[in-house]
């Protein structure tokens, strides 16, 4: 397989259309059909960009390592909406705000662990 494959292989098992990887990459969805058909290949400095958004490591991207076993259509390494929490904490949230919803979040655990809790 080429890098190509693998990026159309990974972007798919996670239901995503090339629009919607490209949003996530900050690019066009031209450029995502160009490393996919192999017009042209993602410069080194985004490949682990590229790997941490398709919940992968830059040695499985490039087919250094193995692919991890899909485990059903939106898990492919670890659990994908996980993952899609961490890339938009990462890439979309102000330190101060990421701080906010993780407090949140953290209240709805309790919440929910314990429903006594007001």
């Amino acid at each position: 397989m080429n890098l190509g494959r693998t990026i159309t292989k990974l972007r798919k098992n996670r239901g995503w259309s090339q629009k919607d990887f490209a949003e996530q990459l900050h690019t066009t969805q031209k450029v995502i059909s160009d490393y996919e058909t192999g017009k042209s290949k993602p410069p080194i400095e985004r490949l682990p960009d590229i790997a941490a958004i398709l919940g992968v490591t830059v040695d499985m991207l490039l087919e250094v390592e193995p692919l991890p076993e899909q485990k059903g259509q939106r898990r492919i390494h670890g659990n994908s909406r996980l993952s899609k929490i961490y890339i938009l904490l990462d890439r979309e949230w102000k330190p101060s705000e990421e701080r906010s919803i993780l407090s949140h979040i953290r209240g709805m655990i309790a919440q929910r662990n314990n429903p006594d809790i007001p």
